[in-house]
């Protein structure tokens, strides 16, 4: 008879352990999306850097053209067909100007291949009588969700970083950007 009170127990046994499975399995399949989303967001990141150095660099290099690369690659930000830089630089010789726009549009439709936005403006702080070769600039790099857009010529960053007011140059939490100083 007592083996009768014994039958199915197994059988429930077997089913609490594989629901105490299932849960780990589920925990393990969580962890692994939020490493996938952490290696993707470095991946932004890394791509994000190495355009805004390329910017850097550029601006450094030609610049008597500095100004150039602020209405530049904010214009490829604002326009809804990409302009194109009219000359190539790389086969004809360039005047600075020229050459501004080359790079510009280069690096910013790389970025944009690469699911990055680029803008640049003058950063918080700097007076507006400073003269336009000693002004640093900020380049910024956005992805995913977070926007750029321009608007009457400048360069509207707030979705990244509020640019006056007690949170001015504080990352916005639950922005994708980042930001980068160039002299």
């Amino acid at each position: 008879m007592q083996m009768q009170k014994q039958q199915g127990v197994g059988l429930i046994e077997v089913s609490v352990a594989l629901f105490i499975l299932i849960i780990a399995v589920l925990g393990f399949v969580g962890l692994q999306v939020r490493a996938i989303e952490a290696s993707q967001d470095a991946i932004f990141k890394t791509q994000a850097i190495q355009l805004m150095q390329s910017l850097s660099e550029s601006m450094r290099v030609n610049n008597t053209a500095k100004a150039s690369y602020v209405t530049d690659i904010n214009s490829y930000l604002s326009s809804i067909s990409k302009p194109t830089a009219s000359i190539n630089c790389n086969k004809n010789l360039c005047t600075p100007a020229q050459l501004s726009v080359f790079e510009s549009y280069a690096i910013a439709r790389q970025a944009s291949i690469q699911g990055v936005q680029l803008g640049v403006a003058t950063c918080p702080g700097i007076a507006t009588s400073t003269v336009s070769l000693e002004k640093r600039l900020c380049i910024f790099a956005v992805w995913k969700n977070t926007e750029l857009s321009v608007s009457a010529g400048a360069l509207n960053y707030s979705n990244c970083m509020p640019s006056s007011g007690d949170s001015a140059g504080i990352y916005v939490s639950s922005s994708n950007c980042l930001m980068m100083e160039s002299y």
